[in-house]
């Protein structure tokens, strides 16, 4: 679920300011929102094992709000493949570079 962190004049300023001084996308509820799916959406694109996204009815008491649904995926999360020693370091900082550009977009 996502919900306004702040007051609207606070939410609308701090949108102006990411955008013009900071180059991110605004904190808002349906920024985060927006980016999270399509976060998913691209890295799914690129083949990494990502949760899926569920078109399900929110419960009654969340009936307006935004959410998503995610489905489960077992494995091991990208953090602990990037610690691990087994793993070459020239993978490790493709995977980071690939990470580092894609989430920009």
């Amino acid at each position: 679920m996502y919900r306004r962190r702040r007051g609207w004049l606070r939410e609308a300023l701090g949108r102006v300011s990411h955008r013009l001084f900071e180059g991110k996308r605004s904190p808002s509820a349906l920024a985060r929102w927006e980016t999270e799916r399509s976060s998913i959406q691209l890295w799914s694109r690129h083949g990494f094992d990502v949760p899926g996204l569920i078109d399900a009815p929110p419960p009654p008491e969340l009936e307006g709000e935004l959410f998503s649904w995610f489905e489960f995926v077992p494995g091991r999360p990208l953090f602990w493949h990037l610690v691990d020693p087994e793993v070459a370091l020239s993978e490790k900082l493709t995977l980071a570079r690939q990470l580092g550009r894609d989430s920009r977009r």
